[in-house]
């Protein structure tokens, strides 16, 4: 309970100021990811609960059954909770001179490409993405990890990579 507390606590609070913007820089877009894909996975558990609560209350079954079920209910609900916690801090920001990615949570960590250094712009969706209406956008300034920034699990993601793409221009 402590624990859980003190989550909100530093989800509320927000701890880390958010980006400071250099004099005369404009912000062009500024985004979170979606929580569909977390609140489905936690709305996923509940039939899973229901079916061990069943098998628990209503069959005469060994106790492992229900307990089995219980286990995959609580990984799935955890998955879901553990994706909601991680798209809460979790900023994406575009501003006319860098492409950012901060995680805010009980420390700072900022992913920054220059814009006039930026040579790959990717859109990524699958067709369950599609459905839903999320998207990634990915960012390269050169090959390797850190060199990257992966806008993932937006809304409309569109709009971000026109955003990026009139650097080109």
């Amino acid at each position: 309970g402590l624990f859980l507390a003190g989550v909100a606590l530093i989800s509320v609070g927000r701890v880390f100021p958010p980006l400071a913007l250099f004099e005369g820089e404009q912000l062009m877009v500024s985004r979170h990811p979606t929580m569909k894909p977390a609140f489905a996975r936690m709305f996923l558990s509940i039939p899973f609960f229901a079916g061990a609560w069943w098998l628990f209350e209503f069959t005469l079954m060994p106790y492992v059954y229900p307990f089995a079920v219980f286990v995959v209910a609580m990984y799935i609900l955890f998955k879901g909770a553990m994706r909601y916690l991680r798209n809460l801090h979790i900023t994406y920001t575009v501003t006319d001179s860098r492409v950012v990615q901060q995680y805010r949570f009980l420390w700072l960590n900022t992913k920054e490409i220059p814009t006039n250094r930026i040579i790959s712009i990717s859109e990524a969706r699958n067709l369950f993405v599609i459905i839903t209406g999320r998207g990634s956008v990915i960012v390269s300034s050169s090959v390797g990890e850190r060199q990257t920034v992966r806008i993932e699990d937006i809304s409309d993601p569109g709009p971000v990579t026109v955003s990026i793409r009139k650097f080109f221009d």
